[in-house]
C-alpha cells in the first residue's frame, strides 16, 4: 500500500521461480493496485545455491503457476534457463555474476521502471555490479544477509549519464514487530 500511496508504478516484473516470491510479487502487485501487470519468471534470480548443497528445490511450472490463479507471462524468454540455475557448488562470486547478467540484461531489454522480486541477497547482488561496485566476499555477502528483513527494498536508477546509483526508497520499509526497520544505505559500503 505505501507503493500506491507513494505513486510508483512499474512497467515490467520479474520473479524468482521460489513460490514465496510468486506470492510476494503478487500480493506486493494487488496492494500497488498493479495486478494488470504480469509476472516474468526469470530462473536467473534465484538465490545462491550453495545453500542447496542436498539439492536442488523443485519449482512449480509456469502452467501450474497460471492454474493456481497467478498472473504469469507464459511466453517470457528467460535471462538464465532453469536448467541453467544448477550449480550447488556456486561461488559468492559466481552468485553476484548471475544475478548481475540477469539485472543488466533486464534494464538493456526493457525500458521504464522494472520491479524485480528475489532474496535478501538479491537487494545487493542484483544492484552491486549495476552500481560500478566490485561483487563482495562470502564473508561480507554473509553479513548483508541478516540485514536485509521480509519485503525489503532497494531502488536502483539511471542517470541521466547512464550510470546507476542506489537511491533512497519512495516509501517506508515493510514494519513488522519481529522485522526490524531495513536500512538501504548498507548496500552503499
Amino acid at each position: 500500500e505505501a507503493m500506491k500511496i507513494a505513486g510508483v508504478k512499474f512497467d515490467h516484473v520479474f520473479c524468482s521461480p521460489s513460490l514465496r516470491c510468486v506470492e510476494t510479487c503478487t500480493n506486493a502487485l494487488k496492494a500497488s493496485e498493479q495486478t494488470h501487470l504480469p509476472i516474468n519468471i526469470e530462473p536467473g534470480l534465484f538465490e545462491w545455491l550453495s545453500w542447496y548443497r542436498d539439492g536442488m528445490p523443485k519449482w512449480m511450472s509456469l502452467e501450474e503457476l497460471k492454474n493456481c490463479g497467478f498472473n504469469i507471462v507464459m511466453d517470457y524468454e528467460p535471462v538464465i534457463k532453469a536448467t541453467d540455475v544448477t550449480n550447488v557448488k556456486e561461488t559468492s562470486e559466481e552468485y553476484y555474476m548471475r544475478n548481475y547478467l540477469v539485472s543488466s540484461k533486464l534494464v538493456e531489454k526493457y525500458s521504464g521502471n522494472l520491479l524485480f522480486v528475489a532474496h535478501a541477497a538479491s537487494l545487493d547482488t542484483c544492484s552491486r555490479q549495476l552500481t560500478g561496485k566490485p561483487p563482495r566476499n562470502e564473508q561480507d555477502l554473509l553479513t548483508i544477509v541478516p540485514k536485509a528483513t521480509y519485503a525489503s527494498v532497494a531502488v536502483v536508477e539511471q542517470l541521466s549519464n547512464g550510470l546507476w546509483q542506489l537511491t533512497e526508497p519512495p516509501f517506508p520499509p515493510l514494519m513488522h514487530t519481529n522485522n526490524v526497520n531495513f536500512e538501504w544505505k548498507i548496500l552503499l559500503d
